[in-house]
């Protein structure tokens, strides 16, 4: 599950990201973080503050929300979002709703980007520090189906 050791914790030390300081939300996202930071694969990322590049979910009540985070590669960009297992499997509504506000979101966005922009949904329990960026990417799911 979610949680863990780094949840709210004040992790520093990583070089390809703008912040100095990084405050994590689960385990799984300090482990990611690890795994992208020292990918060659991956160019730069970053770990938004709450409020800080949020995506609106929901128009009528304008809800938003922050992406776990936004990464680059040589390839393309991704949005990636960290989520529990059991809120994949059992299609949790409110993560459908973001996951399909993500999307327009690149969808939108790469009408004006020269590099691609892509949204992933990533179950927690694939992200283990053995693992590359690669690895754990083959991993998402697409809630959507």
């Amino acid at each position: 599950s979610l949680g863990g050791t780094y949840a709210s914790q004040i992790v520093s030390g990583y070089k390809k990201t703008i912040f100095e300081k990084n405050i994590f939300d689960s385990t799984e996202e300090k482990i990611f973080a690890d795994i992208i930071d020292r990918d060659p694969k991956v160019k730069k990322w970053i770990k938004p503050n709450l409020g800080q590049s949020p995506i609106e979910y929901e128009n009528l009540t304008l809800k938003q929300y922050n992406p776990d985070f936004y990464l680059e590669t040589d390839e393309k960009n991704y949005v990636i979002e960290i989520k529990k297992r059991q809120d994949l499997e059992n299609k949790d509504a409110i993560v459908i709703r973001k996951a399909r506000a993500a999307i327009d979101w690149c969808n939108t966005v790469n009408t004006k980007s020269t590099k691609k922009w892509e949204y992933k949904i990533i179950p927690h329990d694939e992200v283990e520090e053995r693992k590359n960026f690669s690895q754990v990417l083959t991993m998402a799911q697409n809630i959507l189906e």
